[in-house]
């Protein structure tokens, strides 16, 4: 996925979770980057985490269709991205902010795995670092085509010999 733009992100319902309703969650901003700290050793300042290749990806109402709850794995719903970014390779960071009262579950793996982490901030000012399990994702993502005049150059790269050995019979 290295070089490839990232363009949405699907999470799922919890297992032994009902269906659930369409809802809107009025503020979602969501926000991806390369992490500053690796796993297991994020910073309870969220912002020194975010790396300088930060992108807003979504800022806006977030409507929820009905989801599917069950047994499980349930399926996974998508939210597709206003911007997408541009995976560089290594941790990457999603950073979440909504300040309404809003919230769906998603299903989770428990921190301290090796393979996730989180920090939680508060509107009361408390800040936990590996505190909430980290969400199951799945990424969509589209790899960036050579743009057009890239393959022009090289098809005419590839005739120059072609019209060489015609001119010297």
């Amino acid at each position: 996925m290295v070089g490839d733009n990232i363009t949405a992100i699907g999470f799922r319902v919890a297992s032994g979770l009902s269906d659930q309703a369409p809802s809107t969650i009025n503020s979602f901003d969501m926000e991806l980057s390369s992490s500053n700290n690796p796993i297991g050793s994020l910073s309870t300042t969220y912002a020194d985490n975010i790396g300088s290749n930060a992108v807003t990806v979504y800022n806006a109402p977030l409507s929820l269709p009905a989801l599917t709850g069950g047994a499980g794995p349930n399926p996974f719903f998508l939210i597709t991205f206003e911007t997408p970014f541009t995976y560089t390779g290594g941790n990457l960071l999603m950073t979440l902010i909504s300040s309404s009262d809003d919230s769906f579950a998603v299903d989770a793996n428990a921190v301290g795995d090796g393979l996730g982490d989180t920090v939680a901030f508060y509107p009361t000012n408390s800040t936990k670092a590996e505190y909430y399990n980290y969400p199951i994702t799945e990424f969509q993502f589209t790899t960036p085509e050579p743009p057009s005049f890239c393959l022009l150059v090289l098809g005419l790269l590839a005739f120059g010999p072609l019209a060489r050995r015609t001119t010297s019979r």
